[in-house]
């Protein structure tokens, strides 16, 4: 017949709250990159707190920038680290209660109680810089065996400035890693 039959297009629902820059090689292996990298980060931490220290990647997903940064605790310390191109930024985010338990350590204090949380005095700035820079320094180099750049510390932001870090669409690949310290994990 004369009928005319016309496909009524089919609606799919997409979600861009994920996208897929990262396809799935290079996500593991960024993942067992960052797997050396927290082995490093928890041999030179116990060498130098003199506890036992266990760092481990627990997950690695995509997101936009926007919903990734809004996954970060509000107290967070973080840290923006640059390669030679500007463009290519990080963030290096830690929880405050892991940074306070560190400069407690670092002073010689004990890690039986996690410490309660504070404004960062000037010195605990300076402490937080050492230990950001040494964190820096075993990520760039991860990433100059992986993809050949070096980064370097440009600075710290608050969570609400470094917001402003790239476009809230932009695809972000986030890493988190857990910190074990004594009985305490961050």
């Amino acid at each position: 017949g004369g009928e005319d039959r016309r496909r009524t297009p089919a609606v799919r629902r997409m979600s861009f709250t994920r996208p897929t820059k990262f396809n799935h090689d290079l996500q593991r292996r960024i993942a067992r990159s960052h797997e050396t990298f927290s082995r490093k980060v928890a041999g030179r931490l116990a060498a130098e707190l003199r506890v036992p220290v266990d760092v481990e990647v627990i997950s690695l997903t995509q997101h936009t920038w926007a919903n990734a940064h809004a996954e970060l605790p509000a107290s967070s310390v973080c840290a923006v680290l640059e390669a030679a191109d500007p463009r290519t930024r990080m963030l290096l985010s830690s929880e405050l209660t892991l940074v306070l338990s560190l400069i407690e350590r670092l002073l010689g204090g004990e890690l039986t109680a996690a410490p309660r949380e504070r404004r960062l005095s000037d010195i605990d700035w300076a402490l937080t810089r050492r230990v950001f820079e040494d964190l820096t320094e075993d990520l760039s180099a991860i990433w100059k065996d992986a993809a050949d750049l070096e980064l370097g510390l440009a600075g710290f932001e608050s969570q609400a400035d470094s917001a402003e870090l790239s476009l809230v669409s932009e695809p972000t690949l986030a890493i988190t890693a857990e910190v074990r310290i004594a009985s305490a994990s961050s």
